[in-house]
């Protein structure tokens, strides 16, 4: 990234291409990147925070890195083709890891041996596959940020082939999906789904009304079949979990202690775990049975760096939201139901960062998701002559 990030520096030094600060997403990034710095000063164990701050700023420059190199739709077509290329080498991974219990690529490439779990499931052993991605939960992570954008691609009036592709991928994507048995990120695609499909059906019909028919028709047939003919679907929507959905309520007493302790600059940036067991004051004693930071990104950056940070989270959001709510309205715009499917990619994110600790600032898909919103933005607002605010 640094050599990248250096060759493009080297380019606009030389005036070979415009560089594009964003300052609607770049201001509120830097808020909050200043913002969890500063809460890496409070921290007890400063090595812990400083590493992640250095990760935190990497993350931003790789925004910036993608959102300047991708200039046209051509660029962007590049893009979902790396996409649908990566989604279908984890699909082929994590296949072969179900139908061989695990020994497929174990220890061979840097695969973890956590990339392949079994748990119980009720009086059922239940098999769980993470890729070369690593945990099964990141796996379906990376998919749900990539389906959408497969999705929009394939309905798009783009390039034929890489639409066959993105259509293939997304079907793989969506099985894998499955197999990861993560029901956040099932939950999260599922709303997503819906929110595209809805955008889709609106182009075609003309009519809000029977596209939200349409959208009920075929969420209602897809999940009915996924519950009838995947029996490892039923016994993790439906068997005993051992209450492992329920220990999130405990997890997130531990965070509101914490905020309610230190609500300005948090604990310090990354030292959530190492501070936890002293704000324990719940009936299970969670942090000692489940020794894991909350599974909630929100409240873990509100502990971690304090209120402040989490509204700086939330306003970059807001301001990504932004760039990509006009496209809402361009009909007949297949780059706009593209950017509307990257829009997509973050929502999973927003969603399944409720139930699980996915946090926000090393995590290079959702800043590669913002880049995708923000240059897909620029060349619509360059097709569109100004239309969209810039």
């Amino acid at each position: 990234m640094i050599v990248l990030t250096c060759y493009l520096l080297f380019q606009v030094l030389r005036r070979e291409y415009r560089f594009y600060f964003y300052p609607a997403i770049s201001i509120p990034a830097l808020v909050y990147l200043v913002l969890s710095g500063i809460s890496a000063f409070w921290s007890g164990d400063w090595s812990l925070s400083f590493t992640v701050f250095v990760l935190m700023v990497k993350s931003y420059v790789a925004f910036l890195f993608f959102a300047n190199r991708i200039r046209t739709k051509e660029d962007l077509s590049v893009v979902v083709l790396a996409f649908a290329f990566a989604v279908l080498l984890q699909s082929v991974a994590g296949v072969l890891q179900y139908a061989t219990d695990g020994s497929f690529l174990q220890g061979v490439f840097g695969v973890p041996e956590a990339a392949f779990r079994t748990q119980m499931q009720g009086e059922f052993i239940l098999s769980r596959v993470g890729g070369t991605i690593g945990h099964p939960n990141d796996l379906a992570k990376y998919l749900c940020f990539c389906i959408p954008v497969l999705l929009a691609y394939m309905v798009s009036r783009f390039n034929p082939s890489v639409r066959i592709l993105s259509m293939i991928a997304a079907m793989a994507g969506g099985v894998t999906l499955l197999l990861t048995l993560s029901r956040g990120s099932w939950v999260a695609l599922g709303v997503t789904f819906m929110f595209l499909l809805y955008e889709i059906f609106r182009r075609y019909f003309k009519s809000r009304a029977k596209s939200i028919i349409m959208v009920i028709l075929c969420t209602g047939f897809l999940f009915g079949a996924t519950i009838a003919l995947v029996e490892d679907v039923r016994i993790r929507l439906f068997e005993q979990d051992y209450r492992a959905a329920e220990s999130r309520v405990p997890m997130a007493e531990v965070a509101l202690n914490i905020i309610e302790v230190h609500p300005i600059a948090g604990v310090g940036l990354n030292n959530y775990a190492n501070v936890m067991h002293g704000y324990d004051h719940t009936r299970e004693w969670q942090t000692y049975k489940f020794p894991h930071p909350v599974h909630n990104s929100y409240l873990l950056i509100a502990a971690e760096s304090g209120i402040p940070t989490l509204l700086a989270f939330l306003w970059l959001i807001g301001a990504v939201v932004a760039r990509a709510w006009p496209a809402l309205g361009f009909f007949s715009s297949s780059l706009a139901l593209l950017q509307i499917g990257c829009l997509g990619g973050m929502i999973t994110w927003l969603i399944s960062g409720m139930f699980d600790r996915n946090f926000a600032g090393t995590n290079l898909m959702l800043w590669l998701s913002i880049a995708l919103i923000a240059a897909s933005h620029r060349i619509l607002s360059e097709e569109n002559r100004g239309e969209l605010n810039s």
